[in-house]
């Protein structure tokens, strides 16, 4: 890897700057962003047809509807992805290399808002309203 120069930030060489990223050309949003989750959550990363696997979360989860003719790179940009060394942090193994039974694909959580760790009551949206009302400023959007 190049040394970067502390002086320009810039690192020692320039062979990366002509690369273009696999998942760059794609969209942006919570809908793609969605779409990017329900994939992973569908896909062993371990499996041994990995493109295989992605290719049918995609499908399952209508990347072609929502992509058309990009669905492809995204399936090969997450597959890019899946297999890229994580660093020093995880003794420089990739996510191909973490089976399903030692992952966790979402946590769950609740946020209780009323009695922390052991709740109780019930709370109203007039409540909800009265906390907004007395924290925000005055011109702010959400103060209504």
């Amino acid at each position: 890897m190049p040394e970067i120069d502390v002086a320009t930030g810039r690192r020692g060489d320039d062979d990366l700057r002509g690369h273009s990223i696999p998942l760059g050309e794609l969209p942006a949003g919570a809908r793609f962003g969605t779409l990017v989750h329900e994939i992973l959550e569908h896909t062993d990363f371990a499996d041994v047809d990995l493109v295989g696997a992605l290719n049918k979360a995609a499908g399952e989860a209508g990347a072609r509807r929502l992509l058309s003719d990009q669905a492809d790179a995204l399936v090969a940009g997450l597959a890019a992805a899946l297999a890229t060394p994580l660093g020093s942090l995880f003794d420089g193994n990739a996510l191909v290399e973490i089976g399903r039974a030692d992952r966790l694909d979402e946590l769950a959580f609740d946020l209780p808002i009323a009695g922390g760790d052991a709740p109780f009551g019930a709370v109203t949206m007039d409540a909800v309203a009265d906390v907004f009302a007395n924290a925000l400023p005055a011109d702010d959007p959400f103060t209504g």
